[in-house]
């Protein structure tokens, strides 16, 4: 029992992460029912430049700016989540969800709601992965004995 306590701490962990990001995933599908959409305009891309690994150069993350009216107010947004791509075109119209509750301001996209659940549920499934391997004996996970 006390050799497996470290496959058993890494299962517990993978679970609890797991649980947690099911938890927010349906948390956040109860929010989106809570939330007002309006539509938006995208108006440009905050661009951030990210520097060089080595020799190699990464030019820019992009991250969408949308214009969007509410409580006859015109509004402007930049989303939370940068890619290395433009995810939307110059003068599209978008999905804009606002929380009435806390003014949060989210653009209506699966990556936009969603990154968060996805980072945390691919770390869970790593660890709960990692631990059920060790648990059959192997001593990679990626190449069993």
């Amino acid at each position: 029992m006390n050799d497996n306590i470290g496959i058993y701490l890494f299962l517990i962990v993978g679970l609890s992460i797991l649980f947690m990001s099911m938890f927010w995933f349906f948390r956040n599908v109860k929010e989106k029912n809570e939330c007002i959409r309006v539509n938006g305009l995208i108006i440009g891309h905050k661009k951030e430049k990210l520097g060089t690994i080595g020799s190699f150069t990464i030019n820019s993350s992009f991250s969408p700016k949308v214009r969007y009216s509410y409580e006859e107010k015109e509004r402007t947004h930049s989303d939370q989540v940068f890619t290395c791509w433009k995810r939307f075109s110059k003068g599209d119209t978008v999905g804009v969800l606002v929380n009435p509750h806390t003014k949060e301001v989210c653009i209506d996209s699966f990556l936009s709601r969603n990154m968060g659940v996805c980072v945390t549920l691919f770390i869970g499934l790593l660890f709960t992965w990692s631990a059920i391997a060790f648990m059959l004996g192997w001593q990679n996970p990626i190449t069993p004995n």
